[in-house]
């Protein structure tokens, strides 16, 4: 017997749910594209470079102490991140004052600057995989990211120095409150109207802190972009949208979790399968002093989980974005800027096309057609 439907002509209705549940999509295709071999690699460099250039700060500014733990780390959190970035900055300010002062900020140039780049490459790979379904040769990548590299680091650089300029005046006043009780009167008082400074500059540091990856992947996706676009995009939708994003944000964390501690899983089975191998043929225990080459072996492990994390941190991002774009903007998932390649070589001149001579045979047909 024949259904209903098919005898009165009603259209049978399929949900699309790529279309409908985007985020889930790329979020599930976030962990495909951050474990693949290229990107963990590029992942483990960055991580590496991050702590090299902080170790690098305290000892050339002679700050002691810990300016980076990432050797005791081996899970990412976005929260846990900033906890200890804001910890280790005011430890940092109250012991070494000036010293320290200086350390954050070398530390800090050093890491927007290896953020700017490898962030942009992981962000430009992730999002033109995620939006045309097909995947970025490394070339062209690196050479749109290398000319838009200026923008990059303004782009990071840039709610931070304007909320600096906002709470700037601070200093004027702290230094008026030591004249006195006269003086502290008057820094009192003007403290009133930098309220409203305190208030946006808060909103800055804010979008600073949570909006950067928003902001590199507008400036690797978007035609033309420049640092400009980079933040009044990142800012649109962080403030449009801060219950989809705050909902991405715990998604990836999620899946950052797990899919991190199976990185770390497999690190450290494939490491104890090797030292196990190594100290049956040795015919002692492995340790930490055993060698160099044993001791990078062990660090090279831990460090790849991270180097996943910092990987699947900007695709995570780069989904988030251009979910956030979709709603914002209801621009399509495939309308990022694809006119960015190699310069195509010259074509040869192959000379002018040769005469064409008239058959006689076909004049008189000619002449009679006429």
């Amino acid at each position: 017997m024949d259904d209903p439907k098919d005898i009165v002509g009603v259209p049978s209705v399929s949900i699309d749910w790529y279309r409908s549940f985007p985020w889930w999509d790329f979020c599930s295709r976030s962990v495909t594209i951050a474990w693949r071999i290229s990107h963990l690699l590029l992942g483990t460099v960055a991580v590496y470079l991050i702590g090299l250039g902080w170790e690098l700060a305290g000892r050339i500014f002679g700050v002691q102490g810990p300016t980076w733990a990432w050797n005791n780390q081996t899970t990412f959190s976005i929260a846990a991140f900033w906890g200890d970035l804001a910890t280790s900055f005011i430890q940092m300010q109250s012991e070494s004052g000036v010293r320290g002062l200086a350390t954050i900020l070398f530390g800090g140039l050093w890491t927007t600057a290896v953020c700017g780049f490898v962030g942009g490459l992981l962000s430009r790979r992730a999002i033109y995989e995620l939006g045309t379904q097909s995947a970025s040769d490394w070339t062209s990548t690196f050479q749109l990211v290398k000319c838009r590299m200026p923008s990059l680091l303004w782009t990071l650089t840039m709610p931070w120095c304007a909320a600096l300029l906002m709470v700037l005046p601070a200093i004027v006043l702290g230094l008026l409150s030591r004249l006195g009780s006269v003086g502290n009167f008057l820094a009192n008082v003007a403290m009133i109207p930098m309220i409203l400074l305190m208030i946006g500059a808060g909103w800055l540091a804010l979008l600073g802190a949570f909006g950067f990856p928003l902001a590199v992947a507008a400036v690797v996706s978007e035609k033309h972009a420049d640092a400009f676009d980079g933040f009044s995009r990142s800012a649109a939708y962080l403030y449009q949208k801060p219950v989809t994003f705050g909902i991405g944000v715990a998604i990836a964390s999620t899946i950052l979790f797990f899919s991190s501690s199976a990185v770390d899983l497999a690190m450290s089975m494939g490491r104890e399968m090797v030292f196990a191998i190594f100290s049956f043929g040795a015919g002692t225990p492995v340790t930490s002093e055993s060698g160099f080459g044993i001791s990078l072996a062990a660090n090279v492990t831990r460090m790849m989980t991270l180097g996943f994390a910092f990987s699947f941190f900007w695709t995570a991002a780069s989904a988030l974005y251009l979910t956030l774009r979709n709603e914002v903007d209801h621009a399509d998932f495939d309308d990022i800027d694809l006119d960015e390649k190699l310069p195509s070589k010259a074509v040869p001149d192959v000379g002018k096309p040769p005469a064409s001579h008239e058959n006689p045979a076909l004049s008189g047909v000619h002449e009679q057609a006429e």
